[in-house]
């Protein structure tokens, strides 16, 4: 069905916002384009590469869509083009498409990519927005060639350093269109931007990639630190330049930071994905339980690491098992206040934390005598990192740092849902197979394990690295 008039929808990919306008323009409504362009971040086009005969309508829009966006001076934002259909029969080649376009006169003012595509499948879609991600500098571009060697953005008239600048100008540099604009996004600018900032968080990370290539990784690391002691920030209550509260909170070389960094993230940081997405840190190695409290009762506990709701639940977990309710309420608060300002106290989290620990400890008392981990396995769903926002908006949540707050998503749970590990009887083994591909199981453990492993074997699709040789054969596909 085309689209009559225009539809907007607001997505995230990739800790990006992305508000996208689909105008379905009629062939008398077309001039009308030129409304739509102002404060364009990006041109998407799609075009049907199977259709020669009326490819001149394609033509005309693109043309008045390109006046558009110079009558506003937006005609140096991206260009992406979807070449859709271009796997059918007799498809027009990119090259074509690109010339009957007149795209190499495009790229000579912004950056321009056609991307094959199948709008039915996907295929093709994620590696256009890839590019789109990289011309805005917001990420890496690992798709094919571009069809035209388009040239990088205008450079900005001028640019200025983060740290000369006082947070009002320091906000004011970072402004769509601002003159002169911040010269990089560091760790201190993620910081500074997080503190002064009163988004959520995912928008505030999207803020501050937008025009700048920043490591999406090490970006969050960075922000989290920030969105951690945001708190004891905005309670100081003083006139106070952010500058000055960094000094205690950031390292002040670089080698300090990347050491910082380095204790929760092992090398493979340097991946060049992680740029794109944002990876949970990966330096984790057995740690027994009692070892961590006692590295976290010595305040060493390293950057972020109870920021994460995991970890505040393990804590719980923790004093639970070796004191009453309330001395491990009382041990957890003091603990917690004292690792100030590294950590910023939480109320409403700890409170969560130790509601949903207590409930697990009471459910499988089996799991009084075993470490934390056996939590991990028996009650997934509890260890996830937005598992507490299943009961609090992010709002709410954000208002419960002093005193507790109630839920406003879900009430809390009276019992929670701890799944038996089974081979899961019930299930023929092709329906076991298809459940697995589909990640529907309900439990996992041992025994699923063990049946996966023996029809995997008895289907000879053991591992062999052959798609690694580029081989054939059914080799890799678990």
């Amino acid at each position: 069905m085309p689209t009559i008039g225009f539809n907007v929808e607001t997505i995230t990919r990739k800790l990006e916002s992305l508000t996208v306008w689909d105008l379905g323009l009629r062939s008398k409504m077309r001039p009308l384009v030129r409304h739509y362009c102002d404060s364009t971040d990006a041109f998407i086009f799609m075009v049907d590469a199977t259709d020669r005969e009326f490819f001149w309508d394609a033509e005309e829009l693109f043309e008045y869509t390109r006046r558009g966006l110079q009558e506003h001076d937006r005609d140096t934002v991206p260009c992406l083009v979807f070449a859709n259909k271009s796997d059918h029969p007799g498809a027009m080649s990119l090259q074509e498409i690109s010339d009957r376009l007149s795209l190499p006169e495009a790229a000579k003012t912004c950056p321009v990519h056609v991307q094959p595509c199948d709008a039915k499948t996907g295929e093709g879609v994620e590696a256009g927005l890839d590019f789109l991600a990289r011309a805005k500098g917001v990420g890496l571009w690992f798709g094919a060639p571009s069809p035209t060697d388009s040239p990088a953005p205008p450079e900005p008239l001028s640019t200025v350093e983060g740290a000369s600048l006082a947070d009002e100008n320091f906000l004011r540099a970072l402004e769509p269109g601002a003159r002169p604009r911040l010269k990089s996004m560091g760790p201190e600018e993620i910081m500074r931007l997080v503190l002064l900032s009163g988004e959520d968080t995912l928008e505030t990370l999207a803020a501050v990639r937008s025009g700048y290539d920043v490591h999406a990784t090490r970006m969050h690391f960075w922000a989290t630190r920030a969105q951690a002691a945001r708190a004891k920030w905005r309670a100081l209550k003083v006139s106070q330049d952010s500058r000055r509260f960094l000094e205690a909170l950031l390292p002040a070389t670089e080698e300090e930071r990347e050491a910082l960094l380095r204790a929760v993230y092992s090398d493979k940081i340097d991946d060049p994905t992680w740029a794109i997405s944002v990876m949970p840190p990966d330096r984790r190695t057995p740690e027994a339980d009692e070892d961590w409290l006692e590295r976290i009762q010595q305040l060493e506990s390293y950057g972020g690491e109870l920021d994460s709701f995991c970890a505040l639940l393990r804590l719980a977990f923790i004093l639970l098992k070796a004191f009453e309710r309330r001395e491990a309420i009382k041990r957890m608060d003091a603990l917690l206040h004292r690792l100030e300002p590294d950590y910023a106290f939480h109320e409403t989290r700890q409170y969560v934390a130790l509601q949903l620990a207590h409930l697990a400890l009471a459910q499988v008392p089996a799991l009084k005598e075993a470490p934390f981990q056996q939590l991990e396995q028996r009650c997934p769903e509890l260890c996830q990192e937005d598992c507490i926002y299943k009961y609090y908006s992010r709002s709410v949540l954000a208002a419960g740092s002093a005193s507790f707050v109630v839920p406003d998503v879900a009430p809390l749970p009276s019992v929670i849902s701890v799944p038996e590990a089974t081979w899961h009887e019930q299930l023929d083994d092709d329906g076991f197979l298809e459940a697995v591909q589909r990640k529907a199981l309900s439990s996992w453990g041992l025994p699923s394990l063990a049946r996966l492993s023996y029809l995997l074997l008895r289907q000879g699709l053991r591992w062999t690295g052959r798609e690694d040789h580029g081989g054939s054969g059914g080799g890799g596909i678990w």
